[in-house]
């Protein structure tokens, strides 16, 4: 999703967070202004938030460059997600953030903390995606380097679809070829497995709404101001999954909303045998079964809804007194190939495209399930794609995990109200949220 364009409203308990520290950071967060000298080092502060695993790859790369650049310092400051995006915004607005940032680019911070990356031309992007870079971009200047490239995806039992003699999908599928998919692994299963999770009603819905009906119509779901989709083509997609519930092709709504996409994914339990998800995750449920699993691409209808996707960029904060030092660190962290072998795909399949090939054509450095990323990932990618739709201002209000997209869809799946008042109430509270 493209950065918003507009600061959203910071309220004032927000303030009230203060600076919060900080698991395992070199230095007393916020008492030092950014890119401050350290003795003869230049000392640049670094946040991140993630697992383990990515504190550690990206310490190994931090390493790294202080080998590289001796007279550099990087600071780390990372952590869980937890608290992460309050704890940015309150040091911005104070003028103690991080020199070197990472940023979703739905957050809603004022793009005017971030430099735009596009001056410096030490920070090499020839590499990356148009599309993505595009993503970045606020009223033209590319506000952060695009760390990532997504994708989303049909996720399948592969092992299921064997043991029931049912014809794995194509890359070519439609919705309708899914439909009925989902409909003969009910059926073949006496009903004991579920051809798909009920992706509408569980944490995925926004994502897979937009999708559905990006394929079904090919016109924008959203512009900058809000919603543009129109209630009839909104309907048609809620209708098809309706059809679904009442064929019992998919799982019952309960069942969404105990999926962690973990070990409580009804992939994993063996409750359904097909499920919408971004590909990123796709180890994450392998490593939970002893079954195969496998991905597709998404159906499609009269369109194709693939997108170049990404939410995340590395940027420079506009209070850093290093801002060239800082442009040559994230350039070093996007673009070389010594920190792609330690960093792998830790944030997700590179941006980069040298990156990607390097790391592809390099097995010991990938796993089977991370293979199988970077596969769909490349068929997905082989075309021209074009950046998703634009981020209207108060997305996470609307869109938001647990705010009113899911509520609404919840309560449809539940039988709480019709399908007819669903769509009335996205559109009336939804113009109500992105109007305000």
């Amino acid at each position: 999703m493209v950065y918003k364009k507009k600061l959203l409203a910071v309220i004032a308990s927000l303030l009230a967070l203060g600076t919060l520290s900080m698991a395992c950071s070199k230095a007393d967060d916020g008492k030092e202004p950014a890119g401050t000298a350290a003795g003869d080092k230049i000392a640049l502060r670094f946040a991140w938030w993630g697992s383990e695993e990515r504190h550690n790859a990206t310490l190994d790369a931090i390493k790294l460059y202080e080998e590289k650049n001796p007279g550099i310092d990087i600071v780390p400051e990372y952590g869980g997600w937890d608290g992460f995006t309050d704890k940015l915004k309150t040091q911005l607005i104070a003028g103690q953030g991080p020199d070197v940032i990472f940023a979703e680019l739905a957050w809603g911070i004022d793009p005017n903390y971030y430099v735009s990356v596009d001056k410096f031309p030490s920070i090499r992007l020839d590499k990356i995606n148009p599309a993505l870079l595009d993503q970045a971009k606020v009223n033209g200047e590319i506000k952060g380097v695009p760390v990532y490239q997504a994708v989303n995806a049909i996720v399948y039992n592969k092992t299921l679809f064997q043991e029931l003699g049912v014809a794995e999908p194509k890359n070519d599928w439609t919705w309708a070829d899914y439909a009925a998919t989902a409909k003969e692994i009910t059926e073949k299963s006496g009903g004991k497995v579920h051809g798909a999770a009920d992706d509408m009603a569980g944490s995925a819905s926004g994502d897979i709404f937009y999708a559905h009906l990006k394929s079904l119509t090919g016109k924008p779901v959203y512009s900058e101001e809000g919603i543009v989709y129109a209630d009839e083509d909104a309907a048609k997609v809620l209708q098809y999954w309706e059809d679904l519930r009442d064929a019992g092709a998919v799982t019952p709504p309960d069942v969404a909303a105990a999926d962690d996409s973990n070990q409580n994914s009804p992939l994993v339990t063996r409750q359904a045998a097909m499920q919408f998800r971004g590909a990123s995750i796709f180890g994450r449920l392998q490593s939970n079964t002893q079954d195969e699993l496998a991905m597709v691409p998404v159906p499609r209808d009269q369109f194709s809804s693939d997108a170049a996707i990404t939410e995340v960029i590395m940027t420079v904060n506009t209070h850093s007194k290093q801002q060239e030092e800082v442009a040559k660190f994230i350039d070093f962290f996007i673009n070389d190939l010594d920190a792609a072998r330690i960093l792998k795909n830790v944030r997700g399949v590179s941006s980069n495209s040298e990156v990607r090939d390097m790391l592809a054509s390099s097995p010991e450095l990938l796993d089977d399930s991370t293979r199988k990323l970077f596969e769909i990932n490349s068929l997905v990618y082989e075309k021209e794609l074009p950046p998703m739709d634009p981020t209207p201002e108060k997305y996470d209000e609307f869109r938001g995990g647990g705010k009113l997209f899911d509520q609404v869809m919840q309560k449809l799946a539940f039988d709480k109200i019709s399908l007819e008042e669903a769509v009335k109430e996205l559109r009336d509270k939804g113009e109500a949220i992105f109007k305000n």
